[in-house]
């Protein structure tokens, strides 16, 4: 059943969202044909998280559809000035004149809408929401699919998928599932082979940055963060993997003690499983593992349930009581998690 976005999207609940958009009738319209459809999405995709207050962990695009885990740093966004907030919007849908061309932004149209209170606080809301942020990513795209086919209609089915993830263990597997979305579809062999998705995009900013020495040091220092480390994915795009926040020069991250050489170790693994290969644990993943207090086999099942059926459900959990909290809150009895059933607490009644 249709769940109201209201309800879904809710920063009470988590900042965290696992997002999915799909072409009509899962045809491939993002296929490269003519252009570079996919690279459009992602170099798209970068230039909207350099304007909204949201972060960007993870994605992947495919001929038929793509996926996104995305932050809402609300935060961020309410220490925009309104002069900023201006600015922002302005780079989305810059002034035209009377006959619709644009015009430049001056200081004066900034300092104007600046002064418009209810203009400044709608924007500054649109700036946060994931509604607006794919509106301003498919809108463009679908009018350049259609004049480059020479056909008119909709591109994507009309509403893209929200489910809301709330806690580390879940975030990374959602993380993991995307970046290996081609590698489960059989596109590719490998994830770092993997066009078009986080994973490369990361893999490539370390060979960019000849840091490779730097990578092997990351894998080798479970729990142990410096600076150095912290600074291996400054200058990518992404959000980083690991949370530095003591460094004030270096960007959030996504998870406190986790690297990015980490979260390559943990990518392999699974992707090794994907492909009917021998997955051994290496001793750097346990380390992994005992910090999402989970288990090697427990990972590998929760990523085939993610990869060999629809998702269904609003929220990606591993622990009974996030669920309870948020179904209490909106008055439900239960809501359903994507990340598949989790085993009843033990002397607890279920829940009707």
């Amino acid at each position: 059943m249709t769940v109201a976005r209201k309800y879904i999207v809710n920063l009470q609940d988590t900042a965290w969202y696992h997002c999915i958009s799909g072409c009509v009738q899962q045809k491939r319209l993002l296929n490269n044909n003519g252009f570079d459809r996919k690279g459009w999405v992602e170099l798209r995709t970068q230039e909207l998280a350099s304007i909204f207050a949201i972060d960007v962990a993870g994605h992947a695009v495919l001929d038929s559809h793509m996926h996104f885990v995305l932050r809402i740093d609300e935060a961020k966004g309410k220490s925009f000035t309104n002069e900023e907030v201006v600015r922002r919007w302005g780079e989305l849908y810059p002034p035209r004149n009377h006959r619709g061309e644009i015009l430049e932004i001056t200081d004066d149209w900034v300092s104007k809408k600046a002064a418009e209170a209810d203009w400044v606080k709608e924007r500054r809301r649109r700036l946060m929401d994931l509604g607006w942020f794919h509106k301003c990513l498919k809108e463009p795209l679908s009018k350049l699919i259609n004049k480059i086919d020479g056909t008119r209609g909709t591109i994507f089915a009309s509403r893209y998928k929200s489910i809301g993830i709330l806690d580390d263990a879940s975030l990374l597997r959602v993380m993991a599932y995307v970046d290996l979305n081609p590698v489960a579809a059989g596109v590719a062999k490998l994830p770092e082979k993997s066009l078009y998705t986080s994973i490369r995009q990361r893999v490539d900013n370390v060979m960019r940055e000849m840091r490779l020495s730097d990578l092997r040091s990351v894998i080798k220092a479970m729990g142990v963060t410096t600076i150095k480390l912290a600074s291996l994915e400054t200058k990518c795009w992404l959000m980083p993997i690991e949370d530095s926040a003591d460094f004030r020069q270096i960007r959030k991250g996504i998870i406190d003690r986790i690297t990015v050489g980490h979260y390559f170790l943990l990518v392999d693994l699974t992707g090794r499983y994907f492909r009917k290969g021998k997955g051994s644990i290496a001793a750097e993943v346990a380390g992994i593992f005992e910090r999402l207090e989970t288990t090697a086999e427990e990972w590998i099942n929760q990523q085939e349930r993610l990869c060999s059926n629809r998702t269904y459900g609003q929220y990606y959990s591993t622990n009974t009581e996030h669920l309870e909290k948020i179904a209490e809150r909106r008055g439900n009895a239960r809501v359903i998690n994507a990340g598949g059933k989790l085993p009843r607490r033990e002397n607890r009644p279920p829940t009707s």
